[in-house]
């Protein structure tokens, strides 16, 4: 495989991924037979969404202020100060409001 684009452990990484996800739908899908519930699929289904939906916006919290001072520092870099047609308030400013 080499040479290929998609080769070698990338491509045993995802199916590993994939098995991984194939697995736990199955328990899942699973469990509502098992206990003799037909929405307890939909309630650990629903529990997981909303664990995910939190962690992306804890995580959002988190890194939003580091990631716009990150753009803000690569925007003064890239431009010199005598040709930038801003300045970097008004640069934050139109970020902020954006």
């Amino acid at each position: 495989m080499q040479g290929q684009r998609n080769s070698g452990n990338a491509v045993l990484i995802m199916f590993v991924v994939q098995i991984l996800f194939g697995s736990v739908s199955a328990l899942i899908l699973f469990s509502g037979r098992w206990t003799g519930s037909p929405w307890l699929p939909a309630e650990v289904s629903l529990y997981w969404l909303s664990r995910a939906r939190w962690l992306l916006l804890l995580s959002r919290c988190i890194h939003g202020p580091r990631r716009k001072k990150k753009e803000r520092t690569l925007i003064d870099a890239s431009l010199p100060l005598n040709l930038m047609p801003f300045s970097p308030h008004t640069v934050a400013a139109l970020s902020v409001a954006a």
